[in-house]
């Protein structure tokens, strides 16, 4: 599987291949998304209300019992700081890295996306102290209408993933959080 890595705007991305229900085989590559970023600048700026929505997720994550569960979020809860498109289905998913931290993501995909054939995939996760309701979320819904299937998610111990404790950042489970991204794409099935 040939993956390839490129940072845009603050975030790395990793692409990919995937086939809906098949392993990865081929090359990858990115879209172009320039007129995006200073929307994503902006937007992120003004996002005001994010330690109010971090102090729940945190008070969340400290009541259950497994400290590595990643929280469910209901619909009022969530905040993300874009309108999705009507051409875009985001969904919740779930998936743990090899270190047993389950992490939150979303998945977006375009509504007549042809799920029998392969399309191009992308990982995005979100800078440091980020989370996938921000930039990630951005790119990921433009993405999504030109025809790539994009996992955004949640870092360990960040956002609604798991993990204790709270707010530390270690680029090893950083990357390893990228690679069990990817490795929920490669058997991902609609």
């Amino acid at each position: 599987m040939k993956r390839n890595r490129h940072i845009l705007g603050g975030m790395l991305i990793l692409a990919m291949l995937v086939s809906a229900g098949c392993s990865t085989q081929g090359g990858g590559g990115t879209a172009s998304v320039a007129e995006t970023t200073a929307e994503t600048q902006e937007t992120m700026q003004s996002a005001g209300e994010g330690s109010e929505m971090m102090e729940n997720t945190v008070q969340n994550i400290e009541a259950t019992e497994n400290p590595n569960l990643a929280v469910r979020v209901a619909p009022e809860e969530e905040h993300y700081i874009f309108e999705l498109s009507d051409q875009v289905t985001r969904t919740h998913v779930y998936y743990q890295n090899r270190f047993g931290i389950e992490l939150a993501g979303d998945l977006y995909v375009a509504k007549d996306a042809d799920l029998e054939t392969q399309h191009p995939a992308l990982v995005i996760g979100p800078p440091f102290g980020g989370v996938k309701e921000q930039g990630p979320g951005v790119y990921a819904n433009e993405l999504a209408q030109r025809g790539f299937v994009v996992l955004t998610f949640d870092p360990s111990y960040h956002g609604y993933s798991g993990g204790q404790p709270r707010m530390v950042g270690s680029t090893d489970i950083y990357a390893e959080d990228f690679s069990a991204g990817v490795d929920y794409l490669a058997v991902w099935t609609m």
